[in-house]
């Protein structure tokens, strides 16, 4: 079956995207909900385990509301100028509409009308849905100050509040068809207005965060402000009631990692609590006010207990753009750099699924990202290109050996370490160039001038100083690099579209592929220059490539129609495609100690964790049967040949080949790094030695007797 050959195994989901309003809980404070970009993510309170992923957007996601009626229902707005009521249980649409001249970018659900949002647009109109009707009422023209948030009261029927740019605060009527405008005070500057929320034990009393660091409470049948607090120094990102404690409120800082307890008797806060290291973004009061939700700046989400004065993580740091760039550290297999859109690199845990590190660039996108060769001093470094045409050198070890170096007028899209020279460095721009920069100097030795833009490059792991490219006019080019110089081998054309990417062979030695803007995907001899295989399938551009360190036929490819493709290259032919993405796929990585493992990055701001299972399953089975080498490991040659079964020609087989019949623990241990995922290689010594030993691999803890 093709669904055996290839199925994921882990997801590292997106942080919670700075363009909508961060976490929103359920109406029974059960559950809790946030976006990345294109995807809304619904997790238990209690357990934190993922409920629900919805994943129907090409555009951003902008805001989103939880029905205070009904804890199966949601509204989400989105750049498609679309409003969409969604069931949660069986995540379908249950009404839409589409706001074809405006944006929908903030949306509140009516506490006491159970068919009615409140949606404000960019074009500076408010607009009640019932949802049950088809179309949305123009209510309230709001040309005097953008609007920044908004609330439907609690407790009077058809009344909400808006704050805005300008700092002044809004009481309207639906009803009544009034509004009641509060003009800012004179020392109120910054940008607007950050939160609403309504007193829920008043009728009328709402509390306002201003940007500037401000809080006020206003009472909206007077429409005057009553009382203002203290000023924060690190302004105010986000404020909420405690229902449960009478008066009491609380405030998060949107420069620091701090929410400050209130009571609106008196003017100074209570007490300050340390959350996390970045500024907060939005707070929920959860867990009958005990818990404190938080989405900071970074994406990540934290769930404080205010008893326990203790914080935990529920949402990593994590990419809350499009990931653009993804790599596996030769020297480390459980070491994983990511790059994106956000501007951030960020180190992973493979073996715990967790975000060890964040770097901050600062010179814009994140397009690739490169480790150096493994047994070299540059091992634990990594090359980073991004959009302002920048090559960053960064020691993951020692962060004050970086280096940032800028040659290129335009972005650089990729950039790649030569494995078989510690020297060299290639980085391709759409300038029309690659460079050929030296390490440690970090100066460019030999420019390859193409004349029009470069997509991609990548070094032969095979042929010391070979080095292929990918340009805008269709052709893939082979150059011999010596030194300062570089000669042209061979310009291949075929592709009707700029070349995005290209990646050699690790096993085949005139093997190169490519991916392009025509669709398809090419196998190239660069020896001779001919195509020796089309790949068709993909519906839009074609983008990620990797070849098995493996099993030398073996060649994923990604595309912006959202699939991943496995290949056969010998005939051609796809033999499987994986759907689980939802939004282009820029990269696929893979290591050659684990091999049947690999990891993918998309615009959907994930990173997807898979298994080629079919074949490693195939090749556990041979070994521990007892089977020779020979039954499941061959030579590239014989494996290339069309309709040979698929067997192992790799390094790491090569290396546990070598280790004979000794069927020790280092000898399964290799097997288990080779042949499996991350995770399973636990459970397989689990299983090993039950199965095995016919007894159960106990922890022994240390007893203290005292």
């Amino acid at each position: 079956e093709p669904a055996r050959i290839m199925r994921q195994v882990g997801l590292l989901p997106a942080g919670c995207h700075q363009a909508n309003a961060g976490a929103i809980i359920s109406r029974d404070g059960s559950q809790m909900a946030y976006a990345s970009g294109l995807a809304l993510y619904v997790y238990d309170v209690q357990s934190f385990e993922l409920q629900r992923l919805i994943a129907a957007y090409d555009k951003l996601i902008t805001c989103m509301t939880w029905s205070p009626h009904d804890n199966a229902l949601m509204g989400v707005t989105a750049r498609d100028g679309t409003v969409t009521v969604w069931n949660l249980e069986d995540e379908a649409s249950v009404a839409y509409i589409r706001l074809d001249e405006a944006i929908p970018v903030l949306v509140d659900w009516s506490p006491l009308d159970k068919d009615t949002l409140l949606v404000y647009c960019d074009d500076g109109i408010v607009r009640i849905w019932k949802y049950t009707n088809t179309a949305a009422v123009l209510v309230h023209d709001t040309d005097f100050s953008p609007v920044t948030a908004i609330k439907w009261s609690l407790k009077l029927r058809g009344v909400f509040a808006s704050g805005h740019e300008d700092n002044s605060v809004c009481f309207y009527d639906a009803s009544a068809k009034k509004n009641k405008r509060l003009k800012a005070s004179k020392d109120r500057q910054g940008n607007g207005i950050q939160g609403l929320a309504w007193d829920p034990l008043s009728d009328s009393y709402l509390l306002v965060a201003f940007a500037c660091g401000d809080i006020a409470l206003f009472d909206a049948a007077s429409a005057t402000e009553i009382r203002c607090f203290d000023r924060q120094a690190g302004g105010v990102g986000s404020i909420a009631w405690v229902p449960s404690e009478p008066g009491t409120f609380l405030v998060a800082s949107e420069r620091h990692g701090v929410v400050r307890e209130w009571n609106v008797s008196q003017s100074s806060s209570i007490r300050s609590i340390k959350i996390g290291s970045t500024g907060i973004r939005t707070i929920q009061v959860v867990n009958n006010g005990d818990g404190i939700l938080s989405v900071s700046h970074d994406g990540s989400l934290s769930l404080y207990s205010r008893k326990k004065q203790k914080s935990r993580n529920l949402v990593m740091q994590a990419h809350t753009e499009t990931v653009f760039a993804c790599s596996i550290c030769p020297a480390d297999a459980d070491l994983m750099a990511t790059g994106g859109y956000d501007q951030t690199v960020r180190l992973w845990d493979i073996s715990t699924s967790s975000c060890i590190d964040t770097i901050k660039p600062e010179s814009g996108v994140v397009y690739s990202v490169s480790w150096g060769p493994k047994g070299t001093e540059f091992e634990k470094w990594l090359a980073i290109s991004t959009s302002r045409g920048k090559v960053l050198l960064v020691d993951t070890i020692a962060t004050q050996h970086s280096k940032s170096l800028h040659f290129h007028s335009n972005a650089v899209l990729r950039v790649c370490w030569n494995p078989k020279d510690p020297a060299q460095i290639a980085s391709a721009s759409l300038d029309g160039s690659v460079h050929v920069i030296n390490m440690p100097q970090g100066n460019v030795v030999c420019n390859v001038r193409h004349g029009v833009a470069v997509q991609g490059c990548d070094w032969s792991p095979l042929v010391s100083g070979l080095l292929a490219t990918g340009a805008a006019d269709g052709t893939v080019r082979i150059f011999e690099v010596h030194g300062s110089h570089s000669t042209s081998l061979k310009v291949m054309k075929g592709h009707q579209g700029r070349v995005f990417n290209v990646a050699f062979s690790p096993l085949c030695p005139n093997l190169v592929a490519s991916s392009s803007d025509d669709k398809s995907v090419r196998v190239w001899n660069f020896e001779t220059g001919a195509c020796l295989q089309t790949l068709l399938g993909h519906t839009m551009y074609s983008r990620a490539l990797q070849w098995s360190y493996e099993i030398p036929f073996l060649l994923i490819s990604g595309s912006w129609d959202a699939t991943m493709r496995v290949w056969d290259v010998r005939s051609g032919n796809c033999i499987r495609t994986l759907f689980d993405h939802h939004a282009d796929i820029y990269t696929v990585a893979s290591h050659p100690e684990r091999p049947f493992f690999c990891v993918s990055s998309s615009r959907d701001a994930t990173l997807r964790f898979w298994w080629l299972q079919e074949y490693a399953l195939e090749a556990i089975m041979l070994t521990l049967s007892g089977a020779p080498a020979e039954a499941w490991r061959s030579t590239v040659e014989e494996s290339m040949q069309p309709g040979t079964p698929a067997k192992l020609c790799g390094w790491s087989s090569k290396q546990l080949a070598g280790l004979g019949d000794s069927k020790d623990v280092k000898y399964y241990r290799q097997l288990a790094k080779l042949l499996l995922p991350a995770e399973g290689i636990e459970e397989f010594f689990n299983v090993l030695s039950t199965e095995v030993t016919d007894r159960p691999q106990h922890k022994w803890s240390s007893c203290s007797h005292e």
